[in-house]
């Protein structure tokens, strides 16, 4: 039986940079801040569409719980860790 390969470092860090900048235009929207809503979507939309793009299984971007996120930051840390980042 083969083992399914792991995500990659850039996999966890994609899906938990997508996560953050939908939380980020969520609390602007909240906070009425159109200007900023405008300058977050054209800096993050791009990185937005790839992620997108790449990762189109249902569940791979969301919706996570408190949890899940911090299985995924966890993952990230210990590979960046055994890969020897700082």
């Amino acid at each position: 039986m083969a083992l399914a390969a792991a995500p990659s470092e850039q996999g966890f860090f994609d899906r938990i940079w997508y996560h953050r900048s939908l939380q980020h235009e969520y609390r602007l929207e909240s906070a009425g801040d159109g200007p900023e809503i405008d300058r977050l979507l054209a800096i993050a939309g791009p990185g937005r569409s790839r992620v997108e793009a790449t990762y189109t299984e249902p569940g791979q971007l969301g919706p996570y719980t408190d949890f899940d996120l911090g299985m995924l930051n966890g993952k990230l840390s210990a590979l960046r860790w055994v890969l020897g980042g700082e």
